[in-house]
This record gives structure tokens, C-alpha cells and sequence, in this order.
């Protein structure tokens, strides 16, 4: 196998693997405040409500700051001749 080939292989086990690591972070993040807000006395529904709003906004935040680092880490395209 070629470096070639290798390097797409760890480039598509990262694409499958990246978004369930991701739903999984969420997830574990969600059941955790859902929990410490049952633990403080608060309803099932207002606790799911409570954890998944703090998935959301952690998701949220993480896209944010992608959507302001992207113009700046990615090169910008070379200004030619309308080529």
C-alpha cells in the first residue's frame, strides 16, 4: 500500500469516525447536566430539556468559532487574471 492509499484510508476513518465521536461527546454531555438537574430537584422534562440545550449550545458554539477560524486558517485564492 502506498502512501498515497494510506493517507486517504486515515482521511476516511476520520470522516466515518469524526461525526460519532462527536454525537457521542453530545450525548454524554446532555445525559450529565440532564442528570445533575434531577439531582437538584428538577422534572424529567425540564431536565432532558435542560441537557439537550446544553448540547445544542455547546454544538453551537463549536461551529461558531469554526465558521471564524475557517476564512482565516484556509488559504486565500490567488487573484488572476479571471482564470
Amino acid at each position: 500500500m502506498g502512501p498515497g492509499r494510506l493517507v486517504g484510508a486515515v482521511v476516511d476513518t476520520a470522516l466515518e469516525a469524526g461525526p460519532a465521536v462527536a454525537l457521542a461527546v453530545l450525548t454524554t454531555l446532555a445525559a450529565a447536566r440532564a442528570t445533575d438537574l434531577i439531582h437538584a430537584g428538577g422534572t424529567t422534562a425540564s431536565a432532558l430539556s435542560g441537557g439537550y440545550a446544553a448540547a445544542f449550545s455547546l454544538a453551537a458554539a463549536v461551529f461558531a468559532v469554526a465558521a471564524m477560524g475557517t476564512p482565516v486558517l484556509l488559504p486565500a485564492r490567488p487573484r488572476g487574471n479571471g482564470r
